[in-house]
């Protein structure tokens, strides 16, 4: 029921609403269960053809295996691989970055995704016709594991839009391989130049690709230095471990230091996102979403406010770089050294039985 205004006389709990004009849209939003699609259901309004390019096959039987699509740019690279859920293989765990205990050589940096699987879309692989949408989409920046303020910022981890131009999708089902090309094109009410669209294209990829390379950067600070805090843990109270101590303590600092300068720390909540200055990585975000508003070039501002941010998080980078080969190292020999455990195990103490359970 709706008011004489258009709008609903009562609201109906779990309905989205959308403001068109002076009217409101009501919508419910959901996600296919099979292939991980986000939809909108309109209530009172009819639906548009999904966005991206829209790609139909026919599969005669279920395969057993594994189904992928892989959409291709003119050249033949690969942009993104998309892959159905094999019947048959469990997904692995993620590789965790560890500090070397004994017989090991040297950290190992923790290999970070852009989303996590289950946000992926799937290849369906039914009996008959099957569809999939690709949003046209690059792969999106590396994420921070487990950080509240990444929830603001999902659109500047996004990926960039490929710019108008041919492509191809291949398809690979039961060890043969499928490929048709296709065309995208720029919106017919626009009118920009292609070099302008190939412009921001670029920009927009290298803005992801350093966003990444910052995120992966915090991603191993967080890891090795919660590593440091486990060992010195561990050596609290014991005399013979105070180098360990010691060595932990200006490990931290240093690792927090170049942190601090990447991302902002004291966000424990998304409302925090608003109560403290932002830091690089997400000043490089920002660059991300003003650079992709609209259909044009980028302007020389945006370059150049792209190129002094690089270089910061350069600085940055380098500084990790020197403390991963100098006091990361350094600290892994002091605790080598000592006869702390690797694996610390907490030990109850036995109470003593009474004489009447003897």
């Amino acid at each position: 029921m709706r008011s004489k205004g258009g709008f609903p006389a009562k609201p109906v709990p779990g309905i989205n609403y959308r403001f068109s004009g002076a009217a409101m849209l009501a919508y419910e939003l959901g996600t296919n269960k099979e292939t991980g699609e986000k939809q909108e259901t309109y209530l009172d309004a009819g639906k548009n053809p999904p966005d991206g390019v829209i790609v139909q096959y026919l599969l005669r039987e279920r395969p057993k295996g594994e189904v992928t699509l892989t959409f291709l740019d003119a050249r033949g690279k690969t942009i993104r691989t998309f892959s159905s859920k094999p019947d048959d293989e469990p997904a692995a765990p993620p590789p965790d970055a560890v500090l070397p205990g004994e017989g090991a050589e040297s950290v190992q940096r923790p290999t970070g995704a852009a989303e996590p699987a289950s946000q992926e879309p799937v290849v369906p692989k039914k009996t008959g016709l099957n569809r999939f949408v690709w949003n046209m989409r690059y792969p999106d920046a590396v994420k921070v594991d487990d950080d509240v303020s990444m929830d603001e910022f999902e659109r500047a981890l996004a990926g960039p839009v490929a710019a108008p131009g041919r492509y191809a999708v291949r398809l690979k089902t039961g060890g043969e391989a499928y490929r048709a090309e296709f065309e995208t094109r720029l919106d017919p009410r626009a009118s920009v130049p292609q070099g302008d669209l190939e412009a921001q294209f670029e920009l927009l990829l290298q803005i992801r690709d350093k966003l990444s390379e910052t995120h992966e950067a915090i991603n191993t600070i967080r890891s090795v230095r919660g590593q440091v805090e486990a060992w010195e843990k561990r050596a609290a109270g014991d005399p013979a471990a105070r180098a360990v101590v010691k060595a932990a303590a200006k490990l931290r600092r240093d690792l927090s230091s170049i942190e601090e300068e990447l991302i902002q720390t004291k966000a424990a909540s998304r409302q925090d996102t608003l109560n403290f200055p932002i830091k690089l990585n997400a000043k490089l975000g920002g660059l991300a979403a003003a650079v992709a508003m609209g259909d044009a070039a980028p302007t020389r501002s945006m370059e150049g406010v792209y190129a002094d941010l690089s270089r910061r998080i350069d600085r940055q980078l380098a500084r990790l770089e020197r403390t991963m080969k100098g006091e990361v190292r350094a600290f892994e020999a002091v605790a080598r050294r000592s006869r702390i455990p690797v694996i610390g195990v907490a030990t109850r103490s036995k109470a003593p039985r009474s004489k009447a359970a003897r």
